[in-house]
């Protein structure tokens, strides 16, 4: 996210960079380090999605399994209805995976 932050990190690479390459252009380095540091946070939010998604997937399956040996009658994918609790996760799946493909896209 674009933020004070962010910026104060940009302005303090760009700082380090100049004094090492004084030649730099500091409003040209300062974009660079901006466009990195985004990147960068990006990739950072990208990789806790990934995370969630597999926390719910494994979530998921839990529930699946639990739910199986549970029922002594399963015996077709199409005689199998979710409870409710994997219906809330498959919903919650689903919206991850949404924002992860939105956020792959940037």
């Amino acid at each position: 996210m674009f933020n004070s932050k962010l910026i104060k990190e940009a302005h303090k690479l760009t700082k380090e960079i100049k004094t090492e390459f004084p030649e730099v252009n500091y409003k040209f380095q300062l974009g660079l380090c901006i466009s990195y540091l985004l990147k960068k946070e990006n990739k950072m939010t990208i990789l806790e999605i990934n995370k969630l998604i597999i926390d719910k997937q494994n979530e998921q399956f839990e529930a699946y399994t639990a739910n199986k040996e549970t029922k002594k009658a399963y015996s077709t994918p199409d005689s199998y209805k979710k409870s409710d609790d994997e219906l809330r996760i498959d919903k919650e799946l689903s919206e991850l995976v949404a924002t992860w493909e939105t956020l792959r896209i940037k």
